[in-house]
């Protein structure tokens, strides 16, 4: 590879750089971050902290059973994985934002699978919860049977999601030493060489454009879809609430 530069004497790696990257701080590249999409990021911001106090004002008129609790939990896991993706992105991480992304995915499907009864997933998931294959919730969400209630119950789009399923693709190439992660650990500038701990590449900065506007996209999905969610469980004293004036959950390519 043209950008691995035999390392010079000078460049040697020693103990107070190492301590630097696992102990220092990144704000360089969040200010270079911040420069280059700074409206973008402060969306995501906007968004992300309304979806989360939306869902907590919610958790109160919600009967509390270990099913509710575990589908409030996967969506609680959904919303910090999309904050986390964000924050390791900003900070010069892009493997591991992209890697969290595919959390976010994940819950999100399990928290939509688990709250509509019909898919019989959340007794499968309670009858051994160490050994269910979370993964397969991208996929469950897609069988005709599944489908079909989470369609009467949610609205699901199956074939909008079919479409996500592909973006996903993306996130599973970077939980993976795969060719587009190698990529994240070399620079593409004049100067190239590697990348050791956080780094911004201007080189990379459609790249970066794109990665934060996926997961600001992500953010207002999250926002949409579970108020639809928290809504379908049961009531303290009664039935779901009413689904009046909800639209089904966006869960388009573009949410990714």
């Amino acid at each position: 590879m043209d950008n691995m530069q035999q390392s010079q004497p000078e460049d040697r790696i020693n103990l107070e750089a190492v301590r630097q990257i696992i102990l220092g701080n990144d704000d360089a590249v969040v200010a270079s971050f911040q420069t280059l999409c700074g409206p973008e990021i402060d969306r995501a911001l906007d968004v992300l902290a309304a979806a989360y106090r939306d869902f907590q004002d919610r958790q109160d008129d919600v009967a509390l059973t270990e099913q509710t609790a575990t589908v409030q939990l996967f969506i609680h896991v959904a919303l910090n994985s999309t904050m986390t993706s964000l924050h390791h992105l900003v900070h010069g991480h892009p493997i591991a934002a992209g890697h969290m992304m595919r959390h976010t995915m994940e819950a999100i499907a399990m928290a939509m699978l688990c709250a509509v009864p019909e898919t019989g997933v959340y007794d499968r998931y309670d009858s051994d919860r160490s050994r269910f294959d979370v993964g397969s919730a991208l996929h469950l969400v897609t069988q005709r049977k599944n489908a079909k209630a989470l369609a009467e119950s949610l609205g699901f789009d199956v074939e909008a999601w079919r479409e996500v399923l592909k973006m996903i693709e993306l996130f599973d190439d970077l939980s993976h030493a795969s060719a587009l992660s190698l990529g994240f650990h070399i620079k593409f500038t004049e100067e190239g060489g590697l990348v050791l701990g956080s780094e911004f590449d201007p080189a990379k900065s459609k790249e970066y454009e794109s990665d934060v506007t996926r997961r600001r996209s992500a953010a207002e999905s999250l926002q949409h879809v579970i108020p639809i969610i928290m809504g379908a469980l049961p009531r303290r004293g009664g039935s779901p609430a009413a689904q009046q004036g909800l639209e089904g959950p966006d869960t388009s390519a573009h949410a990714l």
